[in-house]
């Protein structure tokens, strides 16, 4: 049909049945690896072989609710406590706009107070991948317009090549890195 179908938002189950059908390249254009992160957005390692045996690729999400158990719980409990506070001002009466307003405030406050994860923690992901689901099935999902927080070091698109460098660092080769950080999706969309 000419169509690309993109499974990261999806249930696994609706991710075997994609798999199961297409006869095209299946992708996941920001998700991660939940063998690293266990977070329902994530891949695990035999849907990243299924989306490889499609010819597809896995594309890894940048944001670290995403890439660390520790981070996550962090905003769960940020979540929470906002949540709460919301609930209070809203009970006492307070106008739902301002309420929505103070919870922003107090989100973008209690967020800087997160440690950010290194950007190791990222490349660990697209290194899971490639040795997963082959050199091939791996790119880069960053999802800088979704997403509230970034690794250290990757606050925006500016700071890609850091990713390249990373993988060198790790023993990429060259021909290797360019797949992850554009070839390989290229090859899906020009299939």
């Amino acid at each position: 049909l000419g169509m690309l179908v993109d499974v990261s938002h999806v249930s696994d189950e609706t991710l075997a049945d994609v798999v199961a059908v297409s006869e095209a390249p299946v992708i996941a254009s920001h998700s991660s690896a939940r063998a690293l992160s266990d977070h329902p957005r994530n891949l695990r390692d035999e849907q990243l072989r299924a989306i490889a045996d499609t010819g597809g690729v896995v594309s890894v999400n940048f944001y670290p609710r995403f890439l660390d158990e520790r981070f996550a719980r962090d905003m769960d409990a940020m979540d929470e406590t906002i949540r709460a506070e919301s609930d209070g001002r809203r009970a006492a009466g307070e106008d739902a706009a301002r309420v929505q307003e103070q919870a922003a405030a107090r989100r973008a406050a209690l967020l800087a107070a997160i440690p950010p994860i290194p950007l190791a923690v990222l490349i660990d992901h697209i290194d899971h991948i490639a040795r997963v689901a082959g050199i091939d099935h791996v790119g880069i999902g960053s999802d800088f317009d979704g997403i509230s927080a970034t690794p250290a070091r990757m606050e925006d698109v500016t700071a890609l090549a850091r990713i390249a460098h990373e993988l060198i660092e790790r023993g990429y080769r060259d021909e290797e890195v360019t797949k992850i950080l554009g070839g390989n999706v290229m090859r899906v969309l020009d299939y």
